[in-house]
């Protein structure tokens, strides 16, 4: 056997146990839920029946996870949607009886009887692609400190380039025809270079960036900061020929993160929406502690649909805040 041949039957081995470790634990929180929710029936004056005129099952809101709660999912999968691996319950149930205690509803407990839920379904094609009514990110082009344009995406793959060859077959910010009167010769020079630019791409609910240029780009991301126990304003940059890409958003990590922000209280939930700002500076080299405002040529990104389920949360919790985005 070769050595190539045995690293397959090892990582075989290594993917099949992590499998059935996560399995077992699986099974062990359903069965832990399960208990839960009899109790809860047990306990309860009017436990619910099998028509859809049913009581509410109640527990705590501040117990619960505000966009993704595992108590509801399970409920739904064992009882009405025994297919579903996962959802979001913000994204993909809609409440089925005007009780006060439903999910959307802003009140002191929530309702986990999956009898009182819906589940959205959403119309396929193979053969067609129709965009969202709300962008899933926008894109705004400065020139040192003036802004010019903003961009929506709605397509889930925007190329934001600078030349004269048409753009691929996808979403395409294209910085050419952008006028700027007060333009000087540097940030000219600097346009000129840009070229290809930047691919970015929203994809199983993850939000990757890729160089397409020949020269280099220097992103600041909080999110990917967080995720890599960096520095608040640690600069990364995508250099030529290089074919990895940088992951921008990972939505089941941040529904991780919006969690625990809950738990820490409003203030917290707020600052999280700050790592859904990316700013991407072309050409030049961004040095940590010079301000963006000082380069030629630079886009900022702004992830909408997290800043959206941020600012869902607050409103829930009853926070006075009002995100701009």
């Amino acid at each position: 056997m070769s050595a190539e041949e045995s690293h397959d039957i090892y990582s075989g081995c290594q993917t099949f146990e992590a499998l059935k470790y996560a399995l077992d634990f699986e099974k062990a929180i359903v069965q832990e839920r399960i208990l839960e929710l009899v109790s809860k029936i047990i306990n309860s004056d009017n436990p619910p029946t099998t028509n859809y005129v049913t009581p509410c099952i109640n527990i705590p809101r501040r117990l619960t996870c505000l966009v993704n709660n595992p108590n509801l999912r399970i409920y739904g999968q064992l009882w009405r949607w025994t297919h579903t691996r996962k959802f979001y319950v913000e994204r993909e149930l809609t409440k089925f009886q005007p009780d006060r205690t439903c999910y959307s509803a802003i009140h002191g407990e929530i309702c986990l009887n999956p009898l009182h839920y819906l589940k959205e379904t959403r119309p396929t094609s193979n053969l067609v692609w129709y965009p969202p009514l709300h962008p899933w990110a926008t894109i705004a082009y400065y020139e040192k400190t003036r802004k010019l344009e903003t961009f929506q995406c709605f397509s889930p793959e925007i190329q934001v380039k600078c030349n004269t060859v048409s753009g691929r077959a996808v979403g395409c910010f294209s910085l050419d025809g952008i006028r700027n009167e007060l333009r000087g010769d540097e940030v000219t020079n600097t346009r000129r270079q840009i070229g290809e630019g930047v691919s970015i791409y929203y994809e199983n609910g993850q939000v990757f960036m890729q160089l397409l240029s020949d020269s280099d780009v220097y992103i600041e991301s909080l999110y990917y900061n967080r995720v890599k126990n960096d520095r608040t304003h640690t600069l990364h940059s995508l250099q030529p020929f290089d074919l990895t890409s940088m992951k921008l958003m990972d939505d089941d990590r941040f529904h991780i993160l919006l969690d625990k922000a809950v738990q820490e209280g409003a203030e917290a939930v707020y600052d999280l929406a700050k790592i859904f700002t990316i700013r991407v500076v072309f050409v030049e080299h961004w040095r940590t502690n010079t301000p963006v405002t000082n380069y030629n040529c630079w886009i900022e990104i702004r992830l909408c649909r997290q800043m959206k389920w941020i600012d869902n949360a607050l409103r829930q919790m009853g926070a006075p805040y009002k995100l701009h985005y």
